[in-house]
């Protein structure tokens, strides 16, 4: 395997918090935005409920709010200037996003570095606008009852969506968003509630899920045509053929 590292130093990125109040415009703002922005940037939005205890922040303590991840590769200036639409949309409780190192950029999603059990449901999205905001937190906005710490929605696109020379066995490239569920760490509730409540969010925004994902989005398999969804049809046989011919005993049981 050939690795060609990057020579990165530091980024300009981090996240604006928007409170319960601010959540509609905020996300409407940014589904216009992201699709003016270059592709040296990468933002992701997250409905995130951060439980009412000590191990939160005190100024995340219980808050309901929309959680703006961004990352810019250039020049702070730059960077400061295409974040300034989102900055001005809607009021921010928390504004984090400044210079960091590259070695830094985990602390952009901040996700927990510890095991833990956990619940999760992924899938690509087509390009989404106003209309899929209002079904979205229909669903799963301010006063809705679900149990999911955190529903991200990811922009990608720019190299990601590039074809490659020789083709590869990656799924997923040409759907331009990914939303994942991310269930409370309560395992009592991993086998109804969470299916059924991510059940109730899809069936509002079944027309905007990519007909294709990535195996990395794709979370808890369900059946085998939604475990065949991660790659492209044709990259799907050859992977199958190739496990028949090396893997015949299935040693490595990955999948239905």
């Amino acid at each position: 395997m050939d690795l060609e590292l990057v020579p990165l130093t530091h980024v300009y990125g981090g996240g604006l918090f928007f409170d319960t109040a601010h959540i509609e415009e905020a996300m409407r703002a940014w589904v216009d935005w992201v699709h003016t922005v270059p592709d040296t940037v990468t933002s992701s939005v997250a409905l995130v409920r951060f439980p009412p205890i000590d191990e939160v922040p005190e100024a995340l303590r219980g808050k309901f709010v929309l959680h703006l991840r961004f990352a810019f590769v250039g020049a702070d200036e730059e960077g400061e200037r295409l974040l300034a639409p989102m900055r001005e949309a809607a009021p921010t409780f928390l504004d984090l996003v400044g210079e960091m190192p590259t070695s830094a950029i985990g602390s952009i999603h901040n996700d927990a570095d510890q095991p833990g059990p956990a619940w999760d449901r992924g899938m690509q999205l087509e390009d989404i606008d106003q209309e899929f905001v209002t079904e979205f937190l229909a669903r799963a906005g301010a006063g809705t009852d679900v149990p999911f710490i955190a529903i991200e929605i990811r922009h990608i696109g720019g190299a990601a969506s590039a074809e490659q020379h020789g083709g590869t066995a990656i799924g997923g490239r040409q759907a331009p968003f990914t939303l994942v569920m991310i269930g409370v760490p309560v395992p009592e509730l991993f086998a109804e509630a969470m299916p059924q409540k991510s059940d109730y969010i899809v069936a509002g925004i079944l027309p905007w899920i990519a007909s294709e994902t990535n195996i990395n989005f794709l979370g808890h398999v369900a059946s085998t045509q939604q475990f065949a969804s991660a790659w492209p049809s044709d990259a799907f046989d050859r992977l199958a053929n190739t496990r028949t011919t090396w893997d015949p005993d299935r040693m490595f049981a990955y999948g239905p």
